[in-house]
């Protein structure tokens, strides 16, 4: 498991990596900061998606589909004009990932 201090650490060293910390002012530290976690978090995203293929093509997981349906004020349509309900509603597939 990775642990904060291990997280925030190789945060400050790709920081150190894009800025001089000995000239640098305290909101170009602050940018750089926020630009690597931008970069984490989309090599992070890419990797769980390749960690999940990966798991579904070995079945040990699947993508569950779930219908949901949405509208402004559901709960008003549903008490006030049901019948109208069914006109006004969305409906969207959401698949979640599942382990098996």
């Amino acid at each position: 498991m990775l642990h904060m201090s291990s997280l925030n650490s190789l945060i400050r060293a790709e920081v150190l990596d894009h800025i001089d910390p000995d000239t640098c002012t305290t909101a170009e530290r602050m940018v750089a900061e926020l630009e690597v976690l931008n970069a984490l978090s989309k090599a992070i995203a890419k990797r769980l998606e390749v960690q999940r293929s990966a798991m579904v093509e070995a079945g040990v997981a699947t993508y569950v589909e779930t219908m949901r349906q949405n509208a402004p004020s559901k709960a008003w349509w549903l008490e006030n004009e049901p019948e109208r309900w069914l006109d006004v509603r969305r409906i969207t597939l959401v698949k979640t990932f599942k382990v098996l």
